[in-house]
């Protein structure tokens, strides 16, 4: 998929530590190292943060309401309790694509693959890919639910 955004603007990328990422080998590497305790315990943190912050997530559901706003939430298989939920206001979808046309038949929860925001002036362009389903979408910064 090209991405078509001027190198000016800020991007935002979060990848999933799933058979789609590449954190394992990222971890063998930080714990590869001859340097004394305290500094092998000083990686151990960096990893365990660059983990926490790549662990897997699951997309549990994604609504365009309408009156235009995006509404979607997620969870982390780890955590399957705490669901994180997300409204885009004043959202316009820009691209759509699904394994099935009909997404009921989905395999819910989908993987999400990458989530990824750029921003345009006062608007950011948020893109989610997940395994069988990919939204690109406009819209001011979510708010949490």
């Amino acid at each position: 998929m090209a991405n078509h955004v001027p190198l000016s603007c800020r991007q935002f990328v979060i990848r999933s530590a799933s058979r789609y990422g590449e954190l394992p080998s990222l971890r063998a590497k930080m714990f590869s190292t001859s340097a004394g305790h305290e500094s092998r315990a000083s990686m151990k943190k960096l990893a365990d943060f660059a983990l926490e912050q790549h662990r897997v997530y699951m997309l549990r559901a994604f609504e365009v309401q309408p009156e235009g706003d995006v509404v979607c939430s997620a969870y982390a298989p780890s955590k399957p309790e705490r669901i994180i939920s997300a409204r885009f206001p004043r959202a316009v979808l820009k691209n759509a694509w699904q394994e099935n046309e009909d997404v009921s038949k989905l395999p819910w929860p989908l993987e999400v693959i990458q989530f990824q925001a750029v921003r345009f002036g006062k608007r950011f362009r948020f893109t989610l890919t997940c395994v069988d389903f990919h939204r690109e979408w406009e819209s001011d910064w979510p708010q949490l639910l």
